[in-house]
């Protein structure tokens, strides 16, 4: 059985119209009445497309006239209340999530399934010689940036907001100085730790700033910074899986506690700009 695993229809409906094999099942995850501006588009997707659903706990109202085929294997899915995170990596022999960590995610592909890469766009994101540093900058890179970015869109006092606004500003000002002196992270090549900071960068202006709070500066008005996530856009295995417009609604929409009127602003638009040859 080919089953389909979808965590957001709205937030990934391009990536899913592109789809062309067909699959048996469609494993939705989340609320697809409450998960996005457009539910009953989102219900209409999954009766077109597939021939069956499996549905957390959480979904109700509208979806429940969508075809159910209990839980096809995935034997956990009904303790499934209401969060649930991607990526994921999923056994489908054993019916058993494997690993659901980004970083650790990153190398088990780039590196344990390096055999199985068919024509790959770079000779890998791990190589032998910078694995020491990777770690180094991956460490350090995630606590102020990468989660800082939630700590202050999600503080409820305002010291533990302040504090992380400072520990964020703090180190996109020590990471541009370093990327003046050099294109990526760790040197002369992109590696694994490009692709854990550009996944925030990328978010920071049309999400971050507003949403979050995080508005001490623009993520353009680091010179560096700004010229590095321009380098990683515009390479041609990464341009295509960035769809702005979906981030930017998936953030405003599914975050009613940050954002309860669930009203998506109309800028910025920086696909322009981020295309433009460096």
């Amino acid at each position: 059985m080919r089953i389909l695993v979808v965590a957001d229809i709205h937030a990934n409906r391009a990536a899913l119209d592109a789809i062309t094999e067909p699959f048996d099942a469609c494993v939705c995850l989340g609320d697809l009445v409450e998960y996005g501006p457009h539910p009953a588009e989102c219900i209409d997707w999954v009766r077109t497309h597939a021939t069956a659903c499996v549905r957390g706990n959480h979904d109700h109202g509208a979806v429940q006239d969508v075809p159910v085929i209990g839980t096809v294997g995935f034997r956990y899915l009904t303790m499934v209340s209401r969060r649930v995170t991607v990526p994921a990596l999923w056994d489908r022999e054993t019916n058993t999530i494997l690993n659901n960590e980004s970083r650790e995610l990153m190398r088990i592909f780039d590196v344990d399934l390096a055999v199985l890469s068919r024509d790959p766009m770079e000779p890998t994101l791990a190589p032998p010689e910078l694995i020491g540093e990777i770690d180094r900058v991956l460490d350090a890179i995630y606590e102020p940036i990468n989660n800082g970015v939630y700590r202050a869109g999600f503080a409820t006092t305002q010291a533990a907001y302040e504090v992380a606004v400072h520990d964020l500003f703090a180190a996109l000002a020590y990471w541009d100085a370093v990327l003046g002196d050099q294109p990526f992270l760790c040197g002369a090549r992109m590696t694994e730790a490009d692709v854990a900071l550009f996944t925030t960068l990328l978010r920071f202006d049309i999400v971050y700033y507003a949403h979050f709070k995080c508005n001490v500066k623009r993520l353009r008005d680091h010179a560096n910074l700004w010229r590095f996530t321009r380098r990683m856009y515009q390479h041609p295995g990464i341009q295509p899986t960035c769809h702005l417009d979906d981030i930017k609604k998936h953030y405003y929409w599914s975050q009613p506690t940050v954002n309860p009127t669930r009203i998506i602003p109309c800028g910025p638009a920086l696909e322009a700009e981020l295309a433009t040859p460096l």
